[in-house]
């Protein structure tokens, strides 16, 4: 999420182009400081050329030309895709590279508005949230706990991972998503279709809360699995349906007849 503290109704409008719905707009430097203090944000663009006033609210804070120059800059290294796509990650077995795989889709989508959803449903937390050194608060659970419209209980679950990207984690116990039903959670992807470009799930190979995974995979345009090459999930490929199986490793040829094969050197075709 970024704020924007500005009084001109233009600038607001610009940022409509290059955030959507993914921004707040603060109309003083008061304002902006009560905002700052309840939520965390990305950035914070000041439609001012002289910032200093300003600097105290957070190590994030820019002028309106310096923010719109990064996103020019980061446009030249980003693939231009069709939006909004839905995309399941999945693997045959643990610690297959999907991770890795999220983070290689994330380095070409600079241009685009990202949520991560993490599926892995565990007591002790998720290997996502590890990995991502996130905190424990917020989570997929916070929804439930939440009051308000659909927006607020929503946003209630969403960290600000990167300037583009929001992830909202799994929370650190099952029980925290107990009474979360597969309702809930369609509206949470619909919600998330209309407000981002891309939706990336990350899903585990088991799960205690099937019924909230095949919610997640019949929301998505594509499934892709996630393999190193071993036998074993070979012939775990047997009995899996997907759309594209990515490998850091050759994949025998038989398996072309049922799915797009690829390396992770071609990760990108996975935006097609």
């Amino acid at each position: 999420m970024v704020l924007i503290i500005t009084k001109n109704p233009l600038t607001v409008e610009v940022f409509s182009k290059t955030a959507g719905q993914n921004f707040e707009v603060a109309m003083s430097l008061e304002s902006a400081f009560l905002r700052v203090r309840k939520k965390n944000y990305s950035a914070i663009v000041v439609d001012e050329k002289d910032i200093s006033s300003y600097l105290f609210l957070s190590e994030n804070v820019m002028s309106l030309k310096t923010f719109l120059a990064k996103r020019e800059e980061k446009q030249k290294h980003s693939v231009k895709i069709k939006t909004p796509q839905t995309i399941a990650i999945t693997s045959c077995k643990s610690s297959a590279g999907k991770t890795e795989l999220i983070k290689k889709l994330i380095s070409v989508l600079s241009m685009y508005r990202i949520l991560i959803l993490d599926m892995n449903f565990y007591d002790g937390g998720s290997d996502l949230s590890f990995e991502f050194e996130l905190p424990v608060l917020p989570h997929l659970g916070c929804f439930l706990k939440q009051k308000g419209d659909l927006k607020e209980r929503f946003f209630a679950c969403v960290y600000h991972l990167y300037e583009n990207v929001d992830i909202i984690q799994a929370p650190p116990n099952l029980s925290l998503i107990q009474d979360l039903r597969k309702e809930d959670l369609e509206r949470i992807i619909s919600f998330a279709k209309e407000n981002y470009d891309v939706i990336i799930f990350e899903i585990p190979h088991l799960s205690k809360r099937e019924d909230l995974v095949h919610t997640a995979l019949k929301n998505c345009d594509k499934k892709v699995v996630v393999i190193t090459g071993l036998n074993v999930e070979l012939e775990r490929l047997k009995h899996i349906n997907a759309d594209i199986v990515i490998s850091k490793n050759s994949v025998p040829e038989f398996f072309s007849d049922r799915f797009e094969v690829i390396t992770f050197k071609s990760f990108y075709k996975i935006l097609k």
